[in-house]
């Protein structure tokens, strides 16, 4: 079966540090790096050689939107990251109309559905099954998925 959705944005965080360079088909998403010194890229992240940046309060990467995040109807992430440690709010991904967090160990999203409403789901509250755990000191995939009409779904390692 074919996926439906669109790649949009896939960055390695390889090769040169400080340079984001967007790997999706249409290569208009690249990043700039804010608050990041070119000591915080790491030639090996989740595998050798693939590549990895540690972040720091205030630091980040900004992606300004462009062509084919305009009209989005629905958005789906993954994100492979490694935390140092299970207290605090780590945000993974900010869009302003979306947001993709983990705060205290819990996974959670959050979707503006403005002017009067929004959508919110986190492992800790809406789990269906054994709560989800985020592990400290190792790689972990974080996904979430909005269908834009009724699915609202999170993920561990490919697991829902």
């Amino acid at each position: 079966m074919a996926d439906s959705w669109e790649l949009i944005l896939h960055h390695t965080y390889t090769g040169t540090p400080g340079v984001i360079f967007d790997q999706s088909p249409r290569r208009g998403s690249h990043g700039t790096a804010v608050d990041l010194a070119d000591a915080d890229f790491h030639t090996d992240g989740s595998t050798l050689g693939s590549g990895a940046v540690s972040f720091h309060p205030d630091a980040k990467v900004l992606v300004p939107a462009r062509a084919g995040w305009d009209a989005l109807t629905g958005v789906r992430a993954e994100v492979t990251c490694r935390f140092d440690t299970a207290a605090g709010i780590d945000v993974l991904v900010d869009a302003k109309s979306f947001y993709f967090y983990r705060r205290s160990g819990a996974l959670g999203c959050w979707f503006d559905e403005s002017p009067h409403q929004y959508t919110e789901i986190t492992t800790d509250l809406n789990g269906l099954g054994p709560p989800a755990s985020i592990p400290v000191g190792q790689w972990v995939r974080l996904g979430f998925l909005h269908d834009g009409v009724s699915t609202v779904e999170l993920s561990v390692d490919g697991v829902p």
